[in-house]
């Protein structure tokens, strides 16, 4: 599987569309900095699906798209189309080819496809889990990615390891369960609580079930008389309403015969309107008639005026014109005369010229002799001065050699005795260095035995705080268990107390004397909170009792009668009293019971109370039996009997059921005391664990002072430790290199004296060659000055004759000027005679014409008299007529006058009508309203339809009056009931039925939440089994690649001990041969590319990427290292296609293909074809491209990466071949 295809449009700075066709192997993207390599990469990321700008280089999303330039606009969308061939399956798709697209628009809007089927980003990087090819992976890798495969961060290169064990997706998984778990945590605390509303609910709406049905009652009845006295009234509206319909009518009639009237009057006034309108119209046209006549007066008066003056004007211009011709006629007789003596001038001159052009060719033959021989004379005299100064110059370095070889050989003498002095200090520093190398050894090893036992002493401190924390974690369990129990029960204390003190529960008669008991001394308090049953036949007591328990206790009739007297004056609920002093005491004997397995006890014997009040709990629960079962009892005949469940059969077989569900009111004050005793003892509890608590805090913050301060002193020794070894590596360094500095010294003094004789010799050569060439130029500098007299003579004797020369082409230029300004004199002369004939031909012609143009005006003046006068004539015709036309439109004015006044009458009158019948439309409304509005609030009170009733129901007016006395109480009852709930019943069913359901919830849920758990611990297990494989495999390759490419290095991969493989952090360490080194930040650039190149195909080793993008990493090796990354390449190439993006001359060598990126226009990537067959050699790709960009180098893709981007749609494609 790879690469085979990627497509761009409108992509960062490639706005039209591109084609790359990658091929397998080894392919280079090459090109000037600043074109758009780069976005290459960045578009492969993008539509496998990243979405993180900071790795696409930009801002915002939409900056990936074609920003535009100074020429070209910006485009709305881009699109990528990766093309990918799934020859091997890896896949898991059935087709051989898929091609992946993504599109964005400006919009925001994306658009994801496969094979052109639309679909989502999440199909696309799940398609591409685990097979090397989604974005973040090491298929990719750049320069930054170099240093975060080497960070301090060791989490950070986990994402490569997880990927070579094909465990990402596990770890999406465990991430989708966990979020899973944590919202099925989330929903069940919901529903939990939920479920104790709803529940609650439930209990509080079975209470309020009877009183809802004595409302119901109340309602209907209130409605039947509400609905009958409804019906009485709608009929009495109903009456009413139909005699006011019936005047309305009358009214109506007469007003409808009134209106009538008024549209025939008004049909007689549009139709004399209309006559009126058309006498208008057509005194309209007379009158415009007159005014077209008047304006046609005016204008041929006008007419006759401008001709006039154009007979005036032609005139004055045939007087002009005839003078003009006079003064051309003279002006040609005088210009004949100077065109014979131009002429003349002419040939004069003419002679002249020739005879000194032959003067002037004589005279430059000669100098042309001359110039030759002095040019001789000068050439050897420069050829002579040339060899002068070139064997001087030998001359003058030859001196300087002798100088600089005499500096030689003192410096040289200087020094040997330099380097000797040199040699001694070096001695001695490198004694010394060895002295502080030991020094620096012992005080290593003391320091590492200190770290030793500090490092252990903190191990031990860390398990005691380890094993305080765990205390600690049980007690805040416990703390947390006891606190939920105290909160519980002081909700518990909280109703108990309701229940007891503010008598919460009970009726609301019961309920207002609790109020006011104190006003009452007699008053003690309610039967259910004077007895005290025990609490396993609370339930017995409370059927037995029933109304019962809500009776207060009195201490005497006296007392008794004074609450009843006050409730019925303040008008209180029903409340029941027991007189204390009335109750008898027992006289019988008590009955005995025959022996039953049935039968628990007497149900007096399991109720307390004060002694005072023994009496009335025998009264009460006399004779009554506690038996197991209600329906087990042969020989029980005649006996009251009740169950533990609050089931009471009595002797007459009527059978009551105690409500477990309602709130109990016998019991609270016994359970009030012991909530409290309980809350109390919770209380004292939370306390001490508080306490403890406490204490085990003190404990841990003295540890964990102890802790930290061994670690700030495991940090000063280690700290310590490093700075020395670092020095005793820097002193190693600083032996070996002095080593080596006085081996080379030693040499070096060698060298030199070998160089002082060589010097010695050189120096004598030297002194006879200069002696020889001194000889040889006193002999060229005398023949030199010899050569100069001569030149000098020349020269002289040919620059006079030069000047006469030039004195003669002097006259003959005045000659030339003279004869050239004669013939343009003859020639402006005889084209002036030709203009002058012109224009006497064109006056004579124009002289013709004003005569004519005279003549013709003359004529049409009198044609226009003539015609004013006929004008004038029809003028006055034209006034007479519209004069009698005007007198007829005021006559039918008069008539239209009356019109109105008849209908002014007529409609006085209507809107009197109108108003009568206004008035009782208004009141017909009114009723209408009434009976409206009584349907209305019949419809919404009683649910009843006034509109559709067909009951004739009349009241009389007592019977009416008995009927809204009767409605009025009702609505009393009604009202004492106080707040009801009427839809009790139906939403106590709902209600139970929603607890249900809820419950079910919470059981689904927490099933859910155990299968959640189990699947977290299996993907955790089965990704922990991959993860530490694969590190072992990956650990031993990056060990061997490591040795391949720095022989002699060491490197190896570690995790931390006793953490978690999934979590903890990949600890990186590389050592290339002969360097000791602490960290991996201390290589070298080179040296960090080529240990993350070798982890890196330690990955490949396991699970071969299909396709390997390397952006720019070989941009810091030498050519040595490149060597070996292009080695190693080369070795994955069966299995990897590579794309590297490079600068690099030997790795453009290795490329089976090359493309070459280049901006021939400002912010417009483009790839461009370079014919490197033609050129010889491939390596002068980049300059051929920087040339084709220019100056133009402004990196800005789209919205700010690499280019300022364009428009155009050409398709460019290209691939060159090796």
């Amino acid at each position: 599987m790879h690469l085979d295809k990627l497509e761009l449009l409108g992509f960062k700075s490639f706005p039209e569309k591109t084609n790359l066709k990658f091929s397998t192997g080894i392919s280079c993207i090459v090109g000037p900095n600043g074109c758009g390599k780069t976005n290459i990469l960045d578009a492969i990321r993008w539509v496998l699906g990243e979405t993180r700008m900071s790795i696409l280089r930009g801002g915002k999303l939409e900056e990936v798209i074609f920003s535009g330039t100074r020429d070209m606009k910006p485009l709305g969308m881009a699109e990528v189309n990766l093309t990918i061939l799934n020859d091997r399956g890896v896949l898991a798709t059935p087709y051989n080819q898929v091609t992946v697209t993504r599109r964005l628009y400006r919009s925001g809007d994306s658009e994801f496809f496969i094979n052109k089927v639309p679909c989502r980003r999440k199909d696309i990087t799940e398609m591409f889990y685990d097979t090397g090819l989604t974005s973040g992976t090491y298929s990719v890798i750049e320069q930054d990615m170099i240093d975060i495969i080497l960070s301090d961060k060791a989490e950070d290169r986990r994402h490569f390891f997880e990927e070579a064990a094909g465990i990402t997706k596990y770890k999406q998984r465990k991430k989708e369960a966990l979020r899973k778990l944590e919202n099925t945590a989330a929903d069940l605390m919901r529903l939990e609580d939920l479920y104790t509303e709803v529940s609650s609910q439930a209990n509080s709406l079975k209470r309020q079930v009877s009183k809802a049905e004595r409302h119901k009652r109340l309602k209907d009845e209130i409605e039947k008389i509400g609905i009958e006295l409804a019906i009485d009234r709608w009929l009495n509206l109903e009456e009413r309403g139909s005699e006011l319909k019936v005047r309305g009518g009358q009214i109506q009639a007469e007003l409808d015969e009134t209106k009538s009237k008024i549209n025939v009057l008004e049909l007689d006034r549009e139709k004399t309107k209309l006559d009126i309108a058309e006498k208008e119209n057509s005194v309209k046209a007379k009158r415009e008639k007159l005014a077209r006549l008047t304006e046609q007066l005016h204008t041929i008066e006008k007419n006759i005026s401008v001709l006039r003056e154009k007979t005036d004007n032609t005139k004055n211009r045939h007087h002009l014109t005839l003078n003009e011709l006079e003064s051309l006629e003279s002006k040609q007789e005088s210009l004949h005369a100077e065109i014979e003596k131009a002429k003349a001038d002419s040939e004069e001159y003419s002679n002249q010229v020739r005879s000194l052009e032959r003067q002037v060719e004589d005279g430059e033959e000669k100098l042309s002799g001359m110039t030759s021989s002095a040019q001789e004379i000068s050439n050897s005299y420069e050829n002579i001065q040339t060899e002068i100064k070139s064997l001087s110059r030998e001359v003058t370095q030859n001196q300087e050699s002798q100088i600089t070889l005499d500096l030689k050989y003192s410096t040289g003498l200087e020094k040997i005795d330099e380097i000797r002095r040199e040699i001694g200090s070096a001695e001695e520093e490198l004694n010394s260095l060895n002295s502080e190398k030991e020094r620096l050894q012992n005080s290593k090893h003391e320091l590492l035995e200190k770290i030793g036992h500090t490092s252990e002493q903190r191990r031990s401190n860390l398990d005691q705080l380890e094993q305080l924390r765990n205390q600690q974690d049980e007690l805040k369990q416990e703390q947390e268990k006891l606190s939920s129990d105290y909160h519980h029960l002081k909700a518990e204390i909280e109703l108990a107390g309701k229940v007891i003190h503010q008598y919460e529960g009970y009726t609301s008669g019961a309920a207002q004397i609790g109020q006011i008991k104190e006003q009452f001394p007699g008053i003690i308090d309610t039967v259910a909170n004077l007895i005290n049953p025990e609490p396993e036949y609370v339930n017995c007591v409370q059927t037995v009792l029933g109304e019962l328990s809500n009776y207060f206790v009195v201490d005497t009739k006296e007392t008794a009668r004074n609450l009843l007297a006050y409730g019925l004056e303040q008008k209180l609920g029903r409340f029941g009293l027991i007189i204390l002093e009335n109750i008898p005491r027992p006289s019988e004997p008590e009955i005995s019971f025959p022996t039953n397995p049935n039968i628990i006890g007497q149900l007096s014997d399991y109720v307390s109370s004060d002694e005072k009040y023994s009496g009335m709990v025998k009264y009460l629960f006399r004779d009554i039996l506690i038996v197991r079962s209600l329906f087990d009892e042969p020989g029980l005949e005649g006996f009251d009997m009740v169950s533990p469940q609050g089931e009471m059969l009595d002797f007459q077989k009527s059978l009551a059921i105690g409500g477990t569900e309602e709130i109990l009111l016998v019991g609270q004050k016994a359970r009030f005391d012991e909530l409290n005793q309980r809350h109390n003892e919770i209380e004292i509890n939370l306390e001490t664990i508080s306490n403890e608590i406490r204490g085990l805090n003190k404990k841990q913050s003295e540890l964990t002072t102890l802790i930290e301060s061994d670690a700030d002193i495991l940090t000063g020794l280690k700290e310590e430790l490093a700075s020395i070894s670092t020095n005793l590596s820097q002193n190693e360094l600083k032996i070996k290199a002095l080593s080596t500095q006085l081996a080379e010294k030693r040499q070096a003094g060698s060298e030199i004296e070998n160089r002082i004789k060589e010097i010695d010799s050189e120096k004598t050569g030297l002194d006879q060659v200069l002696d020889s060439k001194r000889t040889h130029l006193s002999e060229l500098e005398g023949r030199v000055a010899h050569l100069k007299e001569r030149l000098n003579a020349a020269t002289l004797e040919k620059d006079e004759f030069s000047r006469s020369l030039s004195n003669l082409k002097m006259k003959l230029f005045s000659a030339e000027s003279s004869l050239q300004t004669t013939e343009n004199n003859y020639r402006r002369l005889t084209e002036l005679q030709i203009e002058i004939e012109h224009s006497i031909e064109e006056k004579s012609k124009l002289l013709g014409q004003l005569l004519f143009d005279i003549t013709r005006f003359t004529r049409e003046i009198k044609s226009s008299e003539e015609e004013i006068e006929q004008v004038y004539k029809q003028r006055e015709d034209s006034s007479s007529i519209l004069m009698q036309a005007e007198g007829e439109i005021t006559g039918i004015a008069t008539n239209l006058n009356n019109l109105d006044k008849s209908l002014k009458q007529l409609r006085q009158k209507s809107e009197e009508l109108s108003d009568r019948l206004h008035e009782i439309n208004m009141k017909m409304n009114s009723h209408e309203s009434q009976r409206e509005k009584l349907a209305e609030e019949t419809l919404d009170r009683y649910n009843y339809d006034l509109n559709a009733q067909s009951r004739m129901i009349r009241f009389d007016d007592d019977e009416r009056a008995e009927k809204e006395e009767t409605l009025l109480q009702q609505k009393n009852k009604l009202e004492s009931l106080g707040p009801v709930n009427l839809l009790a019943l139906d939403e106590y069913e709902q209600t139970k039925s929603r607890a249900d359901f809820l419950k079910n919830q919470i059981d689904d849920l927490n099933k859910a939440k155990d299968d959640l758990k189990t699947t977290i611990s299996r993907i955790n297990s089965t990704a922990r089994k991959k993860f530490l494989e694969t590190f072992e495999i990956v650990k031993e390759n990056f060990q061997n690649v490591f040795c391949e490419l720095f022989e002699g290095g060491e490197a190896t991969l570690r995790l931390e001990e006793n953490a978690d493989p999934l979590e903890t952090p990949i600890h990186i360490s590389a050592r290339p041969r002969g360097k000791k080194l602490l960290s991996i930040h201390q290589l070298s650039g080179g040296e960090r590319a080529l240990t993350a190149t070798a982890l890196l195909f330690s990955f490949y080793m396991v699970k071969p990427s299909p396709f390997c993008i390397l952006d720019e990493v070989d941009a810091p090796l030498d050519d040595a290292n490149i060597g070996r990354f292009l080695k190693l390449v080369k070795r994955f190439t069966e299995e990897t296609q590579f794309i590297i993006i490079t600068h690099n001359k030997l790795t453009m060598e290795q490329a089976e293909t090359l493309y070459g990126i280049t901006m021939s226009r400002p912010g417009i990537s483009q790839i461009v074809s370079v014919d490197l067959k033609k050129r010889g050699e491939r390596l002068d790709i980049e300059e051929e491209l920087a040339d084709q960009d220019g100056e133009e180098e402004s990196p800005q893709g789209a919205g700010g990466t690499e280019t300022e981007e364009a428009q155009e749609e050409t398709e460019q494609e290209v691939e060159v071949n090796r």
